[in-house]
């Protein structure tokens, strides 16, 4: 899958930030839809197909980790990346046990972001492909050592 391809939902309180990244996204590609909160992006989880979730860490009501959190219940195959302005050694390890795919300190550029997105387009790739590969195989009576 190029990274152009992949569907991001971009979750941040600050308006200007989530639209402009949209706006930039799209412009390059992606299939990206701004939300302002992490409710509203459980709920859009829940509706449609999405490859990635950008979300702020620090949000009103409901943080980027517990949203992480959320989303690893309901939608495991979804990677989030999470943005902050306040990366601290124990926020990074809180979310690695969460299961976050990234780190991303605000600011940031553009160009970042983009290479951090082709980085998880070329993982979830080579994960489909090992998937065919293993289907391949088992309709052929051939099991793998890790099955």
């Amino acid at each position: 899958m190029a990274a152009a391809g992949l569907r991001v939902l971009v979750v941040d309180d600050e308006r200007i930030s989530r639209e402009t990244t949209a706006k930039l996204l799209e412009g390059d590609g992606f299939v990206a839809r701004p939300v302002e909160c992490a409710e509203a992006a459980l709920k859009m989880v829940g509706e449609a197909v999405w490859d990635v979730v950008l979300t702020d860490l620090r949000m009103p009501k409901m943080s980027g980790l517990e949203l992480l959190r959320e989303i690893k219940k309901c939608a495991p195959g979804i990677d989030v990346v999470l943005m902050t302005a306040y990366g601290t050694a124990d926020a990074a390890a809180e979310a690695m046990d969460a299961g976050v795919s990234d780190l991303l300190t605000k600011p940031f550029g553009y160009r970042e972001l983009e290479w951090r997105l082709q980085r998880i387009a070329a993982h979830r790739a080579l994960e489909a492909e090992m998937r065919a590969l293993k289907e391949t195989l088992g309709r052929r009576g051939i099991k793998l050592d890790d099955e």
